[in-house]
């Protein structure tokens, strides 16, 4: 069975406002020490739901956040895992797919914008908490997913996110230089 996490009172998290306004060039970079690293420990369901509300203290259009999360069990990712070839899912303890409602926003991707915005404050804050986390887009065959996890047409899956604790620090990815983005 999967779970859909719903949290009725969105709080501010004093560590989370701190952190994410303290030298935040700096803080961002170190970010990527735990990102893709091999996750080994799983998270304790009230540190998921911690951050599951950092993430929805994230921007989004007109503060419809348009997105919503499901927590899925050890049987359902293996299901996932052998049904919809998504090979990555046997590597992360709590996974969390981040769907996004397609009837509202789409036209300006504010549903899509909305989620990556909580996506990434999910990342960060599990971060300041010490634990690792990986945003994974190809998440296998979409369809079978969906089927699965009993999502309806009008939601589109947009990723799923890892959380865990590992027992390595993997390497800084090289990031573009500034100058070659901007026109």
């Amino acid at each position: 069975d999967c779970q859909m996490i719903i949290i009725d009172e969105a709080h501010a998290f004093e560590k989370y406002a701190v952190m994410a306004f303290s030298d935040e060039i700096t803080w961002f970079s170190l970010y990527h020490l735990l990102n893709w690293s091999i996750i080994r420990k799983s998270v304790p369901d009230k540190l998921i739901k911690d951050i599951v509300n950092a993430g929805i203290q994230a921007p989004s259009s007109c503060n419809q956040q348009m997105y919503y999360f499901i927590l899925v069990d050890d049987k359902t990712k293996s299901e996932i895992f052998k049904k919809a070839n998504f090979k990555l899912i046997n590597r992360i303890p709590n996974p969390l797919f981040v769907i996004v409602d397609k009837r509202f926003g789409n036209e300006r991707f504010a549903n899509i914008q909305g989620a990556a915005a909580s996506i990434q404050n999910m990342l960060l804050y599990s971060y300041s908490l010490g634990i690792s986390s990986c945003w994974m887009a190809n998440i296998g065959d979409k369809a079978v997913v969906k089927n699965i996890l009993n999502i309806s047409n009008n939601y589109h899956i947009l990723g799923c996110v890892g959380f865990g604790y590992s027992d390595e620090k993997p390497l800084i990815p090289i990031k573009r230089n500034p100058g070659e983005l901007i026109f």
